[in-house]
């Protein structure tokens, strides 16, 4: 059963995220937080990590670039795909050239079929390296 690491300040959105790969034969893994990311991540291993951002939340666009730098500087997590659910138009996130250079970007709101074929797409690139 492939991991997906699920990071969502929002509670509401991961629970719901969380259910729906659990309905899809997914192994769901949640954190509230980007520390909390990294560590389930160099627990966990995950086959594909989902993170999204709030703008409720004061530097939520920091916290998730320095967890994607963390990420990539790191032999055993650089090579675990990654998919940045952003709530607004690139134009409006700060360095937003950075997000698109090392992973996929996910528009909320999303259709449940999107998600499902961005998280199988990474899976599947990430098993033919």
């Amino acid at each position: 059963m492939n991991k997906i690491l699920i990071v969502e300040p929002e509670p509401t959105l991961l629970n719901l995220i969380a259910e729906l790969l659990h309905l899809h034969g997914l192994m769901p893994i949640t954190a509230a937080s980007c520390e909390q990311g990294y560590e389930l991540t160099k627990l966990e291993k995950p086959d594909v990590i989902l993170c999204g951002h709030s703008s409720r939340y004061f530097n939520s666009y920091e916290n998730c670039w320095e967890f994607i730098t963390k990420l990539h500087q790191d032999l055993e997590t650089a090579d675990i795909p990654f998919i940045f659910m952003a709530g607004s138009a690139l134009e409006t996130i700060p360095n937003w050239q950075n997000y698109v250079r090392y992973q996929d970007i996910l528009f909320k709101p999303f259709k449940v079929q999107v998600l499902l074929e961005k998280i199988y797409t990474q899976l599947q690139s990430s098993q033919n390296k």
